[in-house]
Parts: C-alpha cells; structure tokens; sequence
C-alpha cells in the first residue's frame, strides 16, 4: 500500500466524525522528544547500520470513543545520521564505511490509548495504548538518485496527562518503535528430540523515545 494511502487510512480511523463519538472530546498535542538510536546487522553481507540518537518533534491527536479510550494519530518527524559498515562483496571490493550519511525518518501511526482513571483526581491522567501505521526513511540530501523506503511499523506507548484546567493540559510519555527492515538475521532453533533446523527472518529496527507535549482539549 502506498504510504499517501496508509496515511488516509489512518486519519480516516481517526478523525472522521461518526454518530459513536461526534459529542466527544477531542485533544491535539505538539510534542518535542528524544529518540535513542539503534543499530541493525544484516547477516548475508555483513552489513551493519547504526542510527544515531537525536531530537524528534511532531504532533499527537486523540479523539474520544468512550470516557477513558481514545483513538489516536502520531506524527513523528527527525533528522538524524547513519554510520554504515561492510566487509569486502561484491561491488563493493574495498568494503563500505560511511560515517554521518544524513536520514529523515517520519512515522504515520494510528491506534488507541487507554486513559486510567484516579479516584479524587480527575487533573491526572495515566495512560497507555499501541499503534501500528508506517515508517519513512529516505536519505537527506538533493541528490537525484537517494533512496527512501517505507516500511510497517508499530509503536507501544505509556505516560501521563496532567490538566491545568478543562483544556490545557501536559502530556509525558515514553514510546517504543518497532520498524521492519529489509536486513536478516540467521539463526538456528533446535525442537524437544535434538531435530536443529536453520532459520532466517527480517530485522527490526528499535527505537525508543521520550516526549513532552502541551495539551489542547475540545
């Protein structure tokens, strides 16, 4: 599915106004964050790819389905760099090392969070939820030739409202990205009566990220 598609798709989830929920709050949240990077290996070639960490900022919005569950749409957006490695192969005699090769990675998810009620204070807001949409990583420059991919990703989400009043409000919250890649690993897995067999399966690329955000209710 092309990614203008996914994301139609998952504003439509979440924002379209129907009979269930049109009286029901709705929320938009800027946020700024702090991704920690990681690093992927691809086993056949021996390539690896490591992610450096760095500052994120994007938008959250929630639309109300009952009193404590929301539906929920997230851009996330950031620039960072990448260091690549690899041995000596084919086309490449003398091996690959790139060191700072910049990337922009933007994610398009939507799903549902959960918001945990506390007895005598309505102004907190626990809350936890997941969501699954894309991952776009393109390669950060103005050649005509860079590349951009764009891959299934999914997230799981947990944090804290806290509300001045009925309409502002802070949103904390730790979140975790899974991103498919296209890298393999390798490995072997033996059963109960010593049968081993070989297996090989896609990478995902984690990454984790804290955010802060200013809450704007309707």
């Amino acid at each position: 599915m092309k990614l203008y598609k996914l994301l139609f798709v998952l504003l439509a989830i979440t924002l379209v106004p129907s009979a269930a929920f049109a009286q029901q709050r709705f929320e938009i949240a800027p946020f700024a964050g702090w991704q920690h990077g990681n690093d992927i290996f691809d086993q056949p070639t021996g390539t690896r790819i490591d992610m450096e960490s760095g500052s994120a900022y994007g938008f959250i919005i929630d639309v109300s389905l009952t009193d404590n569950l929301q539906a929920e749409f997230i851009f996330n957006y950031r620039n960072t760099t990448v260091d690549v490695t690899a041995p000596p192969q084919d086309g490449a005699p003398d091996g690959i090392e790139i060191r700072g090769a910049p990337v922009t990675a933007k994610y398009y998810q939507g799903g549902l969070i959960y918001n945990f009620p506390i007895w005598n204070k309505p102004q907190f807001k626990p809350f936890i939820g997941f969501g699954l949409g894309a991952a776009s990583l393109s390669e950060n420059d103005d050649r005509a030739e860079a590349q951009s991919t764009n891959n299934f990703s999914w997230n799981m989400v947990g944090g804290i409202k806290y509300f001045f009043t009925d309409n502002i409000g802070f949103r904390g919250e730790y979140r975790l990205f899974s991103t498919t890649t296209d890298f393999v690993q390798r490995g072997y897995w033996c059963d109960w009566w010593g049968w081993c067999y070989s297996f090989a399966s896609k990478q995902n690329l984690w990454q984790s990220q804290f955010n802060a955000a200013l809450v704007i209710g309707f």
